[in-house]
């Protein structure tokens, strides 16, 4: 009998494990889950670690002191607990009939676990020189932030992340430390000045966000804010006495500020922007803050004199772009390097000399940024961006933007950034999953289940095929499949590749489907043919296009943003002439019977029916808060809306011809901004969150310099 005690094996660190198939279990240690079929088991950390060093050795017999070196770093450990992490790992393997896994005790010596099947993916080696890269492709960022999380984190700003391949060092020399590992959102990482603490903002589900505070050497978390309001987006004071943070509630927004270790805090300024807030400092007594300058303008930059509250526009976007947030002030005060964003899943990297006022766009990359920080040098800065294709960490020489040189590589969403003076980096590490569901009034069950995020769907004028957006396949593109049981696996349509595709859309014989796209920098109005056939673009514009529908076979209507003006346009398919369909101000659209259009207007509460003739007024239909405007649907002579209270959410019917609502079905876990299609006799479609979950980690970008 072999026994392994594996003495000069690594420790275990779950966050560089690669996901791994271990009879009919599927294991990702990146999220601490075990999946048997559609059951999913969120494990200790401690119990993930032991499974993974008896899968390396399965087959083997494992000692228990190799268990405890490996997995309590050598620590004393009772009997009795390393009974229970078997025990309970055990208890993980008997929902399994087949008995594919099994742990067996070997009398005096240890522990081995058996796989009893023969076809099943060897689990990487200790070595993360050998171990295999994961094998699943890009994923792009909502049911809360990808293939969303851009234009989520523009427009509403909810938390998008993503992906449960893991991120990893590209350069061997650069170790990663996870902060936290709890269930749940961490997010928004601050790193003192020092480097000695991190400051994050934590939630559990279905609650407020607040600050935590604790050392880099593994020491107390200690909780600085608390309270029914939400605290977000701290940044330390460059003498690290003092924290700045954002506090929202239903009824205020406020730009605070706290003293060092703990404090009372006192609000400095209220603010617009209710969601992705970001705040840094331009020295000790000013504040730079991402906010809007009122509800319709693009979100800018502004100074805020901590004293005195006074502020002052730093950065101007144009009208029609999302705006300007992620300040990162350089080292020396000079420079402020920002996030410029234009369009859906395009943003680029601008910095602002603050002594001259001169603003010029730094990256060309056309591609998602989801964080900014400077290095000690004040040379270069780290960005986390897509301009590879998946989510990876960044270093960008200043003086040029053409070869910037890759740290960390992955496709688990690389977020929000912090740096520190020593060089060390703190960034956000999202895990999100969503799929299409089918929603009836008392069932729920998953259509489109993948490891990928699938938003958008639309049902084909027969009720028999699906169509949505999804990067289940690694790029970002439009899906088919059929709605019956047992139908085949999905089918992408389109063998191009975009930066970013949202809202299929049947033509009414069921032809052919529109849809939006972002490439190179411009959004595109494209049509093809259902059996994946022939792709044309209809036209592209340097304006947002946003949400449409077919008026008829040879017409559709769309909304756009051009110049920072929502306004509705019905498009000629055949040469793509476009003509005006609405008075500014109205945001989403679909056609009803009789070729009636109905849509939201921004910021506006209800779905409307657009006048038919100059002298009619636009019609209220139905209730429908403005965060969900993409949430609803004309189905027959019926409007069906989403509706949140503190009970749940409800699926509601109300006829156009107005009249009260009725409750059609209690979907679970509902994406904003994900769309809705179906009917009441048949089902209803439209997007689950499955997996909404982060944690801060931190790289230590000096080779020679180890974390603790």
């Amino acid at each position: 009998m072999s026994v392994s005690y594996l003495p000069t094996a690594a420790p275990v660190d779950l966050f560089n494990e690669a996901d791994f198939r271990l009879g009919a279990f599927h294991a990702r240690p990146g999220v601490r889950e075990i999946q048997l079929d559609r059951h999913v088991e969120r494990l200790e950390p401690r119990v993930f670690q032991v499974l993974i060093v008896l899968a390396r050795s399965r087959n083997r017999t494992i000692s228990r002191d190799a268990l405890i070196a490996l997995c309590w770093d050598g620590r004393f450990v009772s009997d009795d607990a390393l009974n229970r992490t078997i025990g309970r790992l055990r208890q993980v393997f008997a929902r399994d009939q087949s008995g594919s896994v099994t742990i067996e005790t070997v009398p005096r010596l240890g522990y081995q676990l058996r796989v009893h099947e023969s076809d099943v993916d060897p689990i990487a080696s200790p070595s993360a020189a050998e171990r295999p890269r994961a094998s699943r492709t890009r994923r792009f960022p909502s049911w809360a932030t990808g293939l969303f999380a851009l234009v989520l984190a523009g427009l509403i700003g909810g938390t998008i992340a993503y992906v449960q391949v893991n991120p990893r060092p590209a350069d061997p020399d650069i170790r990663l430390q996870v902060i936290t590992s709890d269930l749940g959102a961490e997010i928004y990482p601050a790193l003192s000045p020092s480097g000695s603490m991190i400051v994050y903002s934590a939630a559990g589900e279905g609650e407020a966000h607040h600050l935590y505070l604790r050392t880099l050497d593994d020491g107390p978390v200690e909780q600085l804010t608390s309270g029914e309001a939400s605290e977000t987006a701290p940044s330390w004071s460059p003498d690290g006495q003092r924290l700045a943070f954002v506090r929202t509630s239903p009824a205020r927004c406020e730009v605070m500020i706290m003293a060092l270790p703990r404090g009372p805090g006192r609000s400095v300024t209220t603010c617009n922007l209710r969601t992705s807030p970001s705040t840094a400092w331009l020295d000790n007594e000013t504040l730079l803050i991402a906010d809007r300058p009122n509800p319709a303008a693009p979100i800018a930059l502004f100074s805020v004199d901590i004293g005195t509250g006074a502020r002052r526009q730093v950065t101007h976007p144009a009208a029609g772009d999302w705006g300007d947030q992620l300040a990162a002030v350089s080292p020396d005060g000079r420079i402020v390097a920002f996030r410029r964003s234009s369009l859906p899943g395009v943003s680029e990297i601008y910095l602002a000399n603050l002594e001259s006022g001169d603003v010029r766009q730094f990256t060309r990359d056309h591609s998602t940024i989801l964080g900014v920080a400077w290095a000690p040098d004040g040379r270069r800065l780290y960005v986390s961006t897509t301009r590879a294709g998946d989510f990876g960490l960044w270093r960008y020489d200043i003086s040029r933007a053409d070869r910037p040189e890759r740290m960390v590589t992955g496709l688990r969403r690389i977020g929000r950034l912090s740096s520190d003076q020593r060089g060390r980096v703190a960034f956000e590490a999202f895990d999100l999953q969503s799929e299409i569901v089918r929603v009836t009034r008392d069932a729920q069950a998953p259509r489109t289940a993948s490891n990928g995020e699938s938003a958008y769907p639309d049902l084909s004028p027969d009720g028999k095929t699906l169509a949505f957006a999804s990067d289940r396949g690694g790029k970002s593109a439009i899906w088919t499949m059929g709605v019956a049981p047992g139908s085949a696996s999905p089918n992408r349509l389109l063998s191009q590749d975009y930066d970013y595709v949202a809202w299929p859309r049947w033509s009414p014989s069921g032809q052919r489907i529109a849809f939006l796209a972002t490439v190179g920098g411009r959004s595109q109005l494209n049509i093809v043919a259902a059996d994946g056939g022939r792709l044309r673009s209809v036209f592209e514009t340097r304006d947002t296009l946003w949400s449409l529908d077919w008026i008829s076979e040879d017409t559709l209507i769309l909304a756009t943003n051009g110049a920072g003006v929502w306004r509705l346009w019905k498009v000629r398919v055949t040469d793509g002439q476009a003509t005006p369909a609405s008075p500014p101000g109205w945001d989403s659209v679909q056609a009803g019977p009789g070729g009636r259009v109905y849509g939201t207007r921004f910021n506006t509460d209800g779905v409307w029916r657009l006048p038919a003739s100059p002298t009619e007024t636009p019609t209220l239909v139905a209730p429908l808060a403005p965060i969900e405007w993409r949430n609803w649907a004309i189905s027959g002579d019926q409007v069906v809306t989403i509706r949140r209270n503190d009970a749940g959410i409800d699926l509601v019917s109300t006829p156009l011809s107005g009249g009260v609502g009725r409750v059609v079905g209690n979907p679970a876990g509902v994406a904003n901004l994900s769309g809705l299609t179906g009917d009441a006799a048949n089902g209803f479609y439209l997007t689950h969150g499955i997996t909404n979950e982060s944690d801060i980690v931190v790289i230590d970008t000096a080779p020679s310099r180890r974390l603790p």
